[in-house]
């Protein structure tokens, strides 16, 4: 792994953690002041604004990435990409701008007003360009922007929502710092390309692919949205509270995942592009890390998943722990899918097997929260969620097995899902020996990490081809000179 490649991941992984920064630093002080009906109510808002901004950039975020990508070199060539791609993006985000603000209007609900706010939201998507910095691999930009801007949230956040009846202010806060986001990061971009007026006829052979790439981002968003709206419509607010603040912490690792597929999309495209030989490499090394941090992230969510959520969210949130630990499968079946998805099938301008993967696992979600939200709420769209992420993964495999050692990839990581297993156990006992609180919760952190971490490190001599066994082996030339 080169240097670039190295600090682009890290970089990557900070900007997606730091996204769901925010969430989880004022969940606690949220779920006290607004309580469970007020966040479920801004949750089902929030899921409705997402499809409106999807459908505005449809598949830009990936497409976009990937074409700027293939021209970053040359300054000309990206320049008259970023105009053509700019220009269908104005196009589709204004006519779901247009949309949206005739729902809003139209809309007569109790949460009308927080429907009319988020107009903000959906006017950001006109000035979107991260896709742009993704393809120029300028993560270092994106992370700025972030922490600032997250900052801004959280001190907003502590200091004018202070009761129950601030959802509208919260919702302002929200909706604001997402468009001076995307104010910020345009600017930068403006800087860096020669802004010209495409043609109609450059801009029209834009729109099919793109559209192809919108097609599974769309279906993705099914089985990662609509169970929220669907428990917000079918069950109660507070159901979905319930099920938003589970999702929150599960979304972690979720999101480190989606960092590593951001950043190896740009790098695979354009390896693809100058026909290099490193990629087989890079796709190992991608699958060792996930399953590696999918391992961790799984079984340690599972083993403190209620005591997490008594301490952090409180008393009022216990249910949000039982459906975290029913999630936890998604990590594994998510890093896996991820890999396959960013590195091997978009890269390679696979987009059929992206739409059959995202449209199929759409389906049987639908199905199976249709069938199970009616009557076991939050709990049925677990469910539904869990399956839908296995035909997902199963649709990737399949299509990905002639191509790719997958039967490697799994025997090199078998162990290190055995050490996982291991730390469960360890940390399940560890919990008979205190009370549930803070310190615990710490104690259990600690000594769950450092079981995984040296198990590893013990594990890892014997497979020095593994990503972590690399590290180790580098870690100890440089000891040993």
């Amino acid at each position: 792994m080169d240097k670039k490649l190295r600090e682009n991941l890290i970089l990557n992984s900070l900007y997606q953690i730091l996204a769901i920064f925010v969430p989880l630093i004022t969940a606690p002080y949220l779920g006290r002041i607004l309580k469970a009906d007020q966040i479920g109510t801004y949750t089902f808002v929030h899921s409705i604004v997402s499809y409106f901004s999807h459908f505005a950039m449809l598949g830009i975020m990936n497409y976009g990435s990937r074409e700027i990508a293939k021209v970053r070199d040359d300054k000309n060539a990206r320049s008259k990409v970023f105009g053509e791609i700019y220009a269908m993006q104005l196009i589709t985000a204004g006519a779901s701008v247009i949309v949206y603000v005739i729902y809003a209007f139209l809309s007569h609900t109790e949460y009308q007003l927080i429907t009319k706010l988020m107009i903000i939201w959906t006017a950001s998507n006109l000035l979107d360009v991260g896709w742009y910095c993704t393809g120029m691999e300028q993560f270092r930009t994106i992370v700025k922007r972030n922490i600032v801007i997250k900052t801004l949230n959280i001190v907003l956040i502590l200091t004018l929502v202070r009761a129950y009846s601030d959802l509208n202010i919260y919702t302002i806060i929200m909706a604001g710092c997402q468009l001076l986001s995307q104010i910020i990061i345009s600017f930068v971009v403006i800087k860096d390309v020669k802004i010209s007026l495409p043609k109609f006829s450059e801009v029209w052979p834009r729109f099919k692919p793109n559209f192809l790439l919108f097609l599974p981002t769309i279906a993705a968003t099914v089985y990662q949205v609509m169970d929220k709206i669907m428990i917000g419509a079918i069950s109660s607010k507070v159901d979905l509270a319930y099920y938003e603040y589970a999702d929150k912490i599960i979304q972690v690792p979720l999101l480190i995942f989606g960092a590593m597929g951001t950043v190896m999309l740009s790098r695979m495209s354009n390896v693809r592009a100058k026909a290099d030989d490193s990629e087989a490499g890079l796709l190992s090394m991608s699958m060792d890390l996930s399953m590696m941090l999918a391992s961790i992230f799984a079984f340690g969510l599972a083993s403190v998943s209620v005591e997490l959520v008594d301490v952090y969210y409180g008393d009022g949130f216990h249910s949000s722990g039982l459906i975290m630990l029913m999630l936890t499968p998604v990590i594994f079946l998510n890093g896996w899918a991820n890999v396959l998805r960013m590195q091997y099938v978009i890269p390679r301008g696979f987009d059929s097997i992206y739409i059959k993967a995202t449209l199929a696992g759409a389906i049987v979600n639908l199905i199976i929260n249709f069938i199970f939200i009616p009557p076991y709420g939050s709990v049925g769209a677990a469910i539904g969620t869990i399956i839908a992420q296995i035909v997902v993964t199963l649709v990737f495999t399949v299509y990905s097995r002639k191509d790719l050692p997958l039967k490697t990839y799994l025997k090199n990581n078998i162990p290190f899902v055995l050490i996982g297993i291991l730390m469960f156990i360890i940390v399940k006992l560890v919990q008979f020996l205190h009370s549930e609180n803070l310190i615990g919760l710490a104690i259990d952190i600690l000594v769950g990490g450092s079981f995984y971490v040296l198990a590893s490190a013990i594990v890892s001599k014997r497979y020095p081809n593994h990503f972590i066994g690399s590290v180790f082996n580098k870690l100890n030339r440089k000891k040993s000179s």
